[in-house]
């Protein structure tokens, strides 16, 4: 008894050290497998790290390379530049020693009127005085020595500034600041037209009037001239245009005439279709309704000949409902079979006739069917069918 207690025990404890040691299994691998992934995670941020380093290092060896490449470019411009003024000549840029900048720009108005449009070869700003009168950072235009016999042309760019004010008196050009004593109490040049007057004498009338004798008056006046002859020739165009405008207006007016005309045509073409309607409606129309074993004939095709086709007959019959179906159609068949093989077909209502109707009615192609809503005719009876029972034998 003894025994197989410790047995049991033995097994338990072995049972027990084995599940233990699964549990320190598992949680070694869990261990294992979180520092693999913190070794996989490290290992990608070092990597982007490193990716956003050499990048870094990739953008700044392109700026350091865009730096060189413009600085470069410069230094290649101003070398152009100096072998281009060099060779053109511009002994005053040379000599005020100024930055000068590439400007290809076209002069117009350079010279006397034979001339083209004189091309800069480039720009320079300074600052120009003139009668102790100072503006600053001009752009001056460089040109060749050839291209003008003086060193400095002054233009609107230091002329029109809002500080300075020049005018000539005299021969002399003064030239100062337009706050100066000079320019604010400058005196205005007046000048007199004289005008001169004649007295004269007309046989017309004893009145005496005073005719002023200038040239500008008499321009006036035949301008004005000119000015009535534009406005009589304006008012003849004018005139034109108005006739046609009306003729034009009478077209238009005999144009809604005619589809008034029209309008009315329709409207009475109408009235007379809605009144042939409701004839037909209200004398003519009938639903013929059948029943299984109902006597009725059918409407037939012509047969296409040579000779008219009225004197053919217009229906085939009798024939006998043998089944009713949906739309108002009906299956037929021969009541007796000709040839040894019974007609059979399916047709609207429309098609068909009861026998004793269409037997005693008058024929539909009528001469007078195109007056029927003025002449007075029999209403249309719609009679009850025979039944195929009348025509079998008693049994």
């Amino acid at each position: 008894m003894n025994s197989i207690i410790n047995d049991r025990k033995e097994r338990e404890e072995i049972a027990e050290r084995r599940r233990q040691d699964e549990i320190q299994i598992a949680e070694q691998k869990r261990q294992e497998g979180i520092e693999l992934r913190k070794l996989e995670y490290e290992e990608r941020v070092r990597k982007e790290e490193q990716e956003i380093a050499e990048r870094r290092g990739q953008e700044e060896i392109e700026l350091r390379k865009q730096e060189y490449e413009e600085r470069k470019r410069k230094e290649e411009m101003e070398f152009e530049l100096q072998k281009y003024a060099l060779e053109q000549k511009i002994s005053v840029a040379q000599k005020l020693k100024l930055k000068f900048e590439r400007a290809a720009s076209k002069i117009y108005g350079f010279g006397n009127q034979k001339m083209s449009a004189l091309t800069s070869i480039g720009r320079i700003k300074a600052d120009i005085e003139v009668d102790n009168v100072k503006a600053e950072n001009i752009s001056i235009y460089v040109v060749p020595d050839d291209a003008q016999s003086v060193d400095l042309i002054i233009g609107r760019t230091w002329l029109d500034l809002p500080h300075i004010a020049y005018t000539k008196i005299g021969k002399r050009d003064h030239i100062g600041y337009r706050e100066d004593e000079l320019f604010k109490s400058f005196p205005i040049d007046e000048r007199v037209n004289p005008v001169c007057l004649e007295r004269l004498e007309t046989a017309q009338s004893e009145s005496e009037s005073l005719h002023i004798k200038d040239s500008s008056q008499q321009k006036m006046m035949g301008n004005l001239a000119n000015d009535l002859k534009m406005v009589k020739n304006e008012l003849r165009l004018l005139q034109g245009d108005m006739k046609k405008f009306k003729e034009e207006q009478q077209s238009l007016l005999l144009q809604i005439q005619e589809k008034n005309k029209n309008v009315d045509n329709l409207k009475s073409n109408n009235d007379s279709l809605v009144k042939t309607n409701s004839y037909y409606v209200k004398n003519k129309s009938g639903k013929v309704l059948l029943r299984k074993g109902d006597i009725v004939a059918v409407r037939r095709k012509p047969n296409t000949t040579s000779e008219s086709t009225k004197p053919q007959p217009r229906y085939r019959g009798p024939m006998v409902v043998t089944q009713v179906r949906p739309s108002d159609k009906y299956r037929i068949s021969q009541l007796e079979p000709r040839n040894g093989r019974p007609y059979a077909t399916i047709v609207h209502v429309s098609q068909l006739k009861a026998w004793r109707s269409w037997n005693e009615d008058d024929d539909d192609s009528s001469t007078n069917s195109h007056n029927e809503p003025e002449t007075q005719r029999s209403k249309r009876t719609v009679r009850k069918p025979l039944r195929y029972g009348d025509f079998m034998p008693d049994r």
